[in-house]
């Protein structure tokens, strides 16, 4: 935990992060192409380790991007945002014992909640600002505009605090990432979402995410890397 955080406060040179919200030229849209990723994800606590492995898919479909990704513990969320603007749609995450339903409007979310053995239940959370789905926040870092020195703040809608939370990308440079005996040249970002900081690692030419390394609340660590 140590080292990790050392390592933050050495690549700390960003200036103020402008926030961008959903609209037509503050993405790069050639990046957006269908795809089909694995990873890795470890959970690392005093306790022990645990992980889990994840597929990830990009699609797109007449004027919408479709994320889905599927964990072989039975965790299922699809996400579904306008192409032009990324503006959030429409989001199912479902596991083993629950079903939740978001549907995204300008400044407004409808939340339908179904647990298992239990009725289903609905609730309205009314927004000051437009914002993006967090479960594209991942995705989306490698569509912005990297480059050194580059610094961006966006607005998420967070399915577990019923809010807008936002992601602070700061503090890039390039590193040099090796996976699976493959070489990459990657863009290395440090990212605030306000609970937790990390490491992202996205592919120079691509925009592809290589690696995560959050430090938890819990001080443990979240890693995801391709596979």
């Amino acid at each position: 935990m140590k080292l990790l955080t050392a390592f933050l406060i050495i690549i700390s040179f960003s200036g103020k992060a402008q926030t961008i919200y959903p609209n037509e030229s503050a993405f790069n849209r050639s990046l957006i192409k269908n795809s089909r990723d694995f990873y890795k994800i470890t959970w690392v606590t005093k306790e022990g380790e645990q992980s889990a492995m994840l597929q990830d898919f990009i699609r797109v479909k007449d004027n919408y991007l479709i994320r889905l990704q599927v964990r072989h513990d039975g965790k299922r969320d699809s996400s579904v945002a306008d192409l032009a603007t990324l503006k959030p749609i429409y989001l199912s995450t479902k596991t083993p014992f629950s079903n939740d339903v978001f549907q995204y409007q300008t400044k407004e979310v409808i939340h339908t909640s179904v647990k298992k053995g239990k009725s289903q239940e609905s609730k309205t959370y009314l927004l000051t600002e437009e914002y993006f789905d967090s479960f594209l926040a991942e995705y989306m870092i490698g569509l912005l505009p990297l480059k050194v020195g580059y610094t961006a703040k966006l607005p998420f809608f967070s399915d577990t605090e019923k809010k807008i939370i936002y992601w602070e990308i700061r503090d890039i440079g390039l590193d040099a990432i090796s996976l699976n005996g493959k070489n990459y040249i990657a863009y290395l970002a440090t990212v605030d979402t306000g609970s937790s900081k990390g490491l992202y690692w996205i592919d120079k030419d691509s925009g592809q995410l290589l690696k995560v390394l959050f430090q938890l609340p819990n001080n443990g660590l979240f890693i995801k890397q391709k596979v």
